[in-house]
């Protein structure tokens, strides 16, 4: 296995709270879920995809698939407050691969570009002594904490937006990271993670109706997104 190899992990719940049903919603007729592993699929640096899910759909949809692996998601994890990073720590076991790359069916829109282009970014950067790459979104706008105090600029000496220092998101897109990372962590993003910038249009991430909305039109009438 080359060391540019890397295997994907990807996590599928049966239900989901603020939308029902969201990962199977239906999109370009087939459901959300397919997607993204579809174009993780025709990767040639992804050596495997790893499903940790608790669906017997998905396991009937996917099962035989060459390259994909189905993971039952442990009892224990199947209840509200469980993180990724937790998910993450039980499955390692699973995936023979040192690099993974974590990522989730609710952000379509990331292209196979935009993938592959992580995952080169990715190690070589960790040839630079970086450890782990997450996707953030970069935003030149005027932001206030949760106390309304200024984050980022002075309201009483204005300047234009653009020349404002960035605010960045971690857009739960791409998470890119070793198994010694993760070890000595306990965490996908390291002690010294890169910050992988991708278009606010890729980095819909959905968690409510609006952006469910926006995908699907954007995806329904954008090949480049499908």
């Amino acid at each position: 296995m080359g060391i540019n190899k890397i295997g994907v992990f990807i996590p599928i719940k049966e239900k989901s709270e603020r939308i029902k049903n969201k990962n199977f919603k239906i999109i370009n007729k087939k459901p959300l879920h397919y997607w993204m592993i579809n174009k993780l699929f025709k990767i040639n640096l992804i050596n495997s995809i790893y499903i940790d899910t608790d669906s017997e759909k998905i396991f009937n949809f996917y099962k035989n698939k060459k390259k994909i692996f189905l993971i039952k998601r442990d009892q224990s994890l199947i209840k509200k407050g469980i993180s990724m990073n937790e998910i993450i720590n039980f499955d390692l076991k699973f995936i023979k691969e040192e690099h993974i790359l974590q990522t989730h069916v609710t952000n379509p829109l990331v292209t196979e570009k935009t993938i592959i282009s992580a995952i080169n970014t990715y190690f070589d950067k960790i040839k630079q002594g970086y450890d782990s790459l997450f996707s953030v979104t970069e935003y030149k706008k005027r932001f206030y904490d949760f106390n309304f105090k200024p984050i980022n600029h002075n309201p009483k000496k204005l300047i234009d937006t653009q020349y404002l220092k960035p605010v960045f998101e971690e857009n739960s897109n791409l998470y890119i990271f070793s198994k010694k990372s993760f070890g000595e962590n306990n965490n996908r993003i390291g002690k010294k993670p890169f910050f992988f910038k991708i278009s606010l249009i890729e980095s819909i991430d959905i968690d409510n109706y609006d952006e469910f909305i926006l995908v699907k039109l954007l995806m329904e009438n954008f090949k480049k997104y499908v």
